[in-house]
């Protein structure tokens, strides 16, 4: 199982959770648990920043290709 995949299974188990049973406290626990999951990343931020630098700064000076409306969708 590769982190993405562990990231899913863990957004469909707090996905399942009926929120309106959840006390105060468990609700703020929940909450924690979410932006957690959500600040996992696949990628270290280091290879995150070289992909970004690469494809941006490093590209050099031709135009940049710019996304069609479709690809965008």
């Amino acid at each position: 199982m590769n982190v993405e995949q562990a990231k899913k299974n863990l957004l469909n188990t707090l996905d399942s959770i009926d929120r309106d049973k959840l006390s105060l406290p468990d609700l703020k626990l929940y909450a924690e648990i979410l932006r957690t999951v959500s600040e996992i990343q696949a990628k270290s931020y280091l290879e995150t920043m070289t992909e970004a630098m690469r494809s941006t700064v490093c590209a050099g000076f031709s135009k940049p290709q710019m996304p069609t409306v479709a690809e965008m969708k």
